[in-house]
């Protein structure tokens, strides 16, 4: 799926258009369920959620998103980090009188499908001056190429409020600088994108989207197939040399150190890019790409309307398995197809039901390592923190008695002196 970021708004280019229509059976439960997981995740992350509603029979607004939005914004979320998101909305609230808000607003997603026939649909905005993440989703009852609901979406959102607090402090210009330095010699809009100087073919538009870009993907490809540390070096002689990309994530880096030395965890999540599997193996299938992003993630509210018109396929039959982020189903002439959410498809060339119980072991497998993965890094941090603890704790004591040492020389210089 081609993106192009414009003017801090995320667009894509219509490859396929979603039909599928999430049927909700009782708007009342839904209601309740969003209320309750929005002010769990207001107050987790410090932030304000807003969502499109409609006008029920006792004139009550009920909610017309569905909770898997949001759980999404939550894993999102999560891998920046609840201390930065609250840091950024910090800021926003002392600069503009509201935190960090992330607004899920109904548009026309229908692309090259809609009346005007647009090739271009936006799926997110940042605005500064109001404090405010948009994320643009079709209307309950209607189609649409493209959701703003998606990790890379919300965290891509999310950098550019990030970025907006670095300069303000920093200096655009003085960032903006940097950043061209570490491009060595390469230039926005290139006729040709090299993927060891851009993360994404949009992230080549311009600086602020180049940013945004390069943070959202080092923080949400953190799962094997997604890795792209293949892309941060390169051979050259008989060693190996950081590439423009690598330059970059190790700049995004060390400002997020300089910003929070002590948020280990959202350090250690970032470093993950630099050892993220590129590709990973499941019942035979060789798994490698963008489009494993929705791995363990919701099912999305829609199938791609494309596939269902031009691959012979019937939504009726398609099955969503979350160990491989897709929709398992056979055409009309018996292939057996997977279909991924960003509007990209495969033939696995066998009966991918036949595997369900080997790919869900598979990801409970994957699971569970990360989870053993997540306890290690946790000990592991508790553990630089006490040494640093320690540490501040000796050089308190050092600056005490360095003190106490210079009072009592003071006194005795005192006592030593001849009157006057």
């Amino acid at each position: 799926m081609t993106v192009l970021l414009l003017w801090s708004g995320m667009t894509v280019t219509a490859l396929a258009a979603p039909s599928k229509t999430y049927a909700l059976s009782d708007l009342e439960q839904n209601n309740r369920e969003i209320e309750e997981l929005a002010q769990e995740l207001e107050e987790k992350y410090g932030i304000t959620i807003l969502y499109p509603t409609m006008t029920w029979e006792d004139s009550r607004q009920l909610a017309t998103i569905v909770p898997e939005t949001l759980r999404t914004l939550d894993e999102a979320l999560s891998s920046v980090t609840s201390r930065l998101v609250r840091k950024v909305s910090c800021y926003y609230y002392d600069l503009n009188g509201r935190r960090l808000t992330f607004e899920y607003v109904n548009a026309d997603m229908r692309g090259p499908y809609s009346d005007t026939h647009q090739e271009e649909v936006q799926v997110g905005s940042f605005f500064r001056h109001t404090s405010r993440v948009q994320l643009y989703i079709p209307d309950m009852q209607e189609q649409g190429v493209a959701t703003g609901d998606n990790p890379l979406t919300i965290i891509h959102e999310f950098a550019h409020a990030f970025h907006f607090m670095l300069t303000d402090r920093y200096g655009y210009t003085a960032m903006e600088r940097r950043w061209l330095e570490l491009m060595e010699g390469n230039s926005f809009a290139p006729e040709y994108v090299d993927d060891r100087v851009f993360i994404t073919e949009y992230a080549s538009t311009e600086y602020d989207e180049d940013f945004a870009e390069t943070f959202a993907h080092a923080f949400v490809c953190n799962r094997a197939g997604l890795g792209i540390s293949h892309r941060l070096s390169r051979k050259e002689g008989k060693g190996t040399v950081t590439t423009s990309l690598g330059k970059k994530v190790a700049y995004i880096e060390r400002m997020l150190r300089i910003s929070m030395p002590d948020n280990l965890e959202m350090l250690d999540n970032f470093r993950l890019v630099y050892s993220t599997p590129v590709s990973a193996s499941a019942a035979g299938l060789r798994l490698s790409g963008l489009h494993l992003l929705f791995i363990n993630m919701p099912e999305p509210r829609t199938i791609p309307l494309t596939f269902l018109k031009s691959l012979y396929v019937s939504e009726r039959n398609t099955v969503w398995f979350p160990s491989l982020g897709g929709w398992y189903c056979k055409d009309s002439f018996g292939n057996h197809l997977m279909l991924f959410p960003e509007g990209t498809y495969g033939n696995s060339g066998r009966d991918i039901m036949e595997y369900q119980a080997e790919l869900d072991a598979k990801l409970a497998e994957d699971l569970a390592s990360a989870e053993l993965l997540k306890q290690e890094r946790a000990q592991e941090r508790a553990r630089r923190a006490a040494l640093l603890q320690q540490a501040l704790e000796a050089s308190r004591k050092e600056t005490q008695d360095s003190m106490a040492l210079q009072e009592d020389g003071g006194t005795l210089l005192r006592v030593s002196l001849p009157a006057a």
